[in-house]
């Protein structure tokens, strides 16, 4: 089973603040415990002018489609409920590195995982 995660940033280093007004989200994807790819999405709304915030929130839900997981360093039960209703999960991480987030993710992703997973 592939899970993608998505991770805003507008720099590509750090975790963006601001799940809606990121520049980019780095979507990984993680197969039986490894990284199997790495890209990054330009977020569609980015500097868009005039949007209110569902239509921020419809169009990062778009240019995140087949997405399993958001991270994101604001918790906001608004953004939770929105994406949970849309099939996403949402974790919060008070880490700022973009690499040491998705290490840390995924290691616990596969630690709860381990028991469950079907690959050979």
């Amino acid at each position: 089973m592939i899970i993608k995660i998505a991770i805003p940033t507008s720099d590509r280093i750090n975790i963006s603040d601001d799940l809606l007004s990121c520049e980019f989200f780095k979507i990984i994807e993680v197969e039986c415990g490894k990284i199997t790819g790495e890209i990054f999405l330009q977020n569609k709304q980015f500097k868009a002018a005039n949007m209110n915030e569902e239509a921020n929130l419809e169009s990062v839900n778009n240019t995140l489609s087949g997405c399993d997981f958001i991270i994101s360093s604001l918790e906001s039960d608004e953004l939770k409920n929105y994406f949970t209703g849309k099939g996403k999960e949402i974790a919060v991480t008070t880490e700022k590195i973009l690499s040491n987030v998705a290490f840390s993710f995924i290691s616990e992703l596969i630690r709860k995982e381990s028991n469950t997973c079907c690959c050979p």
